[in-house]
């Protein structure tokens, strides 16, 4: 897999009483299969657990602000190799002046940095001084006890010029490290800053740009001023592997994947910590899959010791929510002031997920920018069908301008919302219109086919050219092969899958399930249901991995109609009452909900009928009836069929 992304909202919906007992989750009658083992990556132990924070003032002095800038974020990184004491990320420090009432642009001064450890419980600080005379600089560091303001230890050196100060900095952390009680030959075995770094101070100040340009969220900014780092310094491992995630947020992933090979190449140039970051960003930037990504996300998460979040969106990649949900909860017990709001709005899904909605709406509410909280108020709505907030919120959040990937998100809500009152020419039109930006984006290809083949709309078979991407990309190939095998097209399909399947595993990572369902819907087309079953029935216990997002819905639907044809009508109710329900799903996008919703509830009703159940049926038809209110004409159907379903169902005796 070239890349990994995790853009994903799973929820889990409280199913009606009636359904627990109506079978297994893949649908067939108790006693239920236990699902088939999966690949674990057991949660990691972070390394600097016990490691005790400390707060890094801003540097005095009579040097450049640039320079004592620079100076302190080289300190914090030797710090960051201790086995005795861990600078507080800046984040975290950032977090407690928000939380002082205090801009997060004030300058972090001794007495600031006392108050942020006195509430935080961070019982030291350092404090620094680099004055220069001439071409020297003298670096002199102190230790501080916040609560009594005594000394615990000072250490000073001097540099002989500006590209001396890395290494005079990198013996005065050691002295002090030294002096706080780590061993002499812990500390003699990590690599001097000027090897772990980079020898040109100047280009470790582009770096240090960089960092606070990618803080703002200007990637361009920031890829020119890590260019111009490794420009300064072309074996500066770190600043190459900080370069690659830039490039991605930009769209260039080939970009990415040899600025991380580039890091990769120089293991003699990175700590310990910041190689296996550089691997596990080489595994899911580069051709490794997703599991080669999780397993190297847990070894640096386990190496940092710090925030969970990459990991843990890994692990929510793998619809793993509870144990997502765990690494956040214990790092909040550790950070000395909480989550962060990246954190939190990383939360949001998973509890969600977890059945935890109150939760997850307080995280949403908690995010401090308007946009966000606006993402995370669509993204309860849509998860709990909540049509009428969704209606209101995509629009506004559309109409405040923001970046390309939550607009997509906003519109998606909104298509599915269209769907689920019946508006299913306004949702595809909406749904076409963002697939046809990229053809190799997922976010609205398949949601496309889905909502085409739960509403009985026209499938459009793949033109040639789709073909073509298919058989030469590993991100577009199983596509093609879904739209063939929903229009009809059983020659391009099959060709398509026997394509994906003859591939080596990390050449089709996205694959797998589609391809299994491109297979399913080839089955179904040639009347055999009983293969569409066995086919989709593994999935349909499991889940399938959240980047196919409305794939789990397309699987879940397709395994209720050929149940249905086999007559076995409680195996596809019991199917249908989990999608109807939004319960039990693994690898959906919450937003998508209403691609589905009516249309299961439609299926319910028809199914209760004929099963001579009229209180289910007649249960289904009260949320079918009251939300698919705006069908387009060639909708309408729908409407007349459960209506004349309910009502025979009623008459009976």
């Amino acid at each position: 897999m070239r890349r990994v992304v995790g853009l994903i909202c799973l929820v889990l919906a409280a199913a009606p009483p009636a359904f627990a007992q109506q079978g297994c989750p893949d649908g067939t009658p108790p006693p239920c299969r236990r699902p088939a083992p999966r690949r674990e990556v057991a949660l990691p132990v972070p390394g600097s657990q016990q490691r005790p924070y400390t707060i890094i003032a801003e540097f005095d002095g009579t040097a450049p602000a640039e320079v004592r800038a620079a100076a302190k974020n080289l300190v914090s990184s030797a710090l960051d190799e201790s086995a005795v004491i861990a600078a507080l990320p800046d984040e975290q420090l950032r977090l407690g002046l928000s939380l002082a009432g205090r801009p997060e642009t004030t300058r972090v001064d001794v007495a600031t940095a006392r108050e942020l450890a006195m509430r935080g419980s961070v019982r030291t600080l350092v404090t620094g001084t680099i004055d220069q005379l001439g071409q020297t600089y003298h670096a002199a560091l102190r230790v501080i006890e916040a609560d009594s303001n005594r000394v615990v230890t000072t250490r000073r050196d001097i540099a002989r010029g500006e590209d001396d100060l890395i290494p005079t900095l990198d013996r005065v952390v050691r002295a002090l490290r030294a002096n706080l009680g780590e061993r002499r030959a812990s500390i003699a075995a990590n690599r001097p800053l000027e090897q772990a770094a980079t020898p040109s101070f100047a280009a470790y100040q582009r770096y240090r740009r960089g960092l606070e340009l990618v803080r703002n969220l200007d990637n361009l900014g920031a890829r020119a001023a890590y260019k111009e780092a490794v420009a300064l310094d072309p074996d500066f491992a770190a600043a190459w592997a900080r370069l690659a995630p830039v490039y991605s947020n930009l769209g260039f992933a080939d970009s990415a994947e040899s600025a991380i090979a580039e890091a990769v190449a120089r293991p003699g140039r990175l700590t310990e910590a910041q190689r296996l970051d550089a691997e596990a960003g080489r595994a899911c930037y580069g051709g490794s899959g997703p599991w080669a990504c999780l397993t190297a996300r847990a070894r640096a998460y386990r190496a940092s010791g710090g925030s969970p979040v990459n990991y843990a969106g890994m692990l929510g990649f793998f619809a793993r929510d509870s144990e997502a949900v765990a690494l956040y909860e214990a790092w909040a017990r550790r950070a000395p002031f909480g989550l962060q709001p990246v954190e939190r709005q990383n939360l949001v899904a998973p509890l969600l997920s977890l059945g935890r909605i109150d939760e997850a709406r307080r995280m949403a509410e908690s995010l401090p920018v308007e946009d966000r909280r606006i993402w995370g108020r669509l993204t309860v709505a849509s998860w709990t069908g909540d049509w009428t907030a969704v209606d209101s919120l995509a629009p506004s959040f559309l109409a405040r301008g923001e970046n390309r990937p939550l607009r997509q998100y906003a519109l998606v809500a909104q298509a599915s919302a269209a769907t689920a009152r019946g508006r299913v020419r306004e949702a595809l039109g909406t749904l076409d219109s963002l697939g046809s930006l990229n053809p190799q984006e997922r976010c609205c290809q398949i949601p496309g086919i889905v909502l085409r083949v739960v509403s009985g709309a026209r499938v459009i078979g793949p033109q040639p050219g789709d073909v073509a991407v298919a058989m030469d990309s590993p991100y577009g190939q199983p596509i093609p092969a879904l739209r063939a095998a929903a229009a009809g097209d059983t020659g391009t399909a099959r060709a398509i899958v026997t394509h994906v399947r003859a591939l080596p595993p990390e050449r089709h990572p996205w694959g797998d399930s589609m391809a299994t369902l491109a297979e399913a819907w080839l089955a179904a087309s040639a009347g055999r249901p009983a293969e569409v079953v066995r086919l989709l029935r593994p999935l349909a216990g499991q889940g399938t991995p959240r980047v196919d997002r409305s794939l789990t819905q397309a699987v879940l639907w397709s395994l209720a109609a050929a149940y249905e044809r086999q007559n076995q009508l409680d195996s596809a109710a019991a199917v249908l009452e989990r999608l109807a329900a939004w319960q039990g799903l693994h690898g959906v996008l919450g937003v998508l909900r209403g691609l589905t919703h009516s249309f299961a509830h439609q299926r319910l009703v028809m199914l209760y009928a004929r099963m001579g159940r009229p209180a289910d049926a007649r249960r289904h038809w009260q949320v079918f009836s009251t939300t698919f209110t705006q069908p387009d004409p060639e909708m309408q159907h729908f409407v007349d069929e459960a209506r004349a379903a309910r009502a025979s169902a009623e008459r009976r005796p």
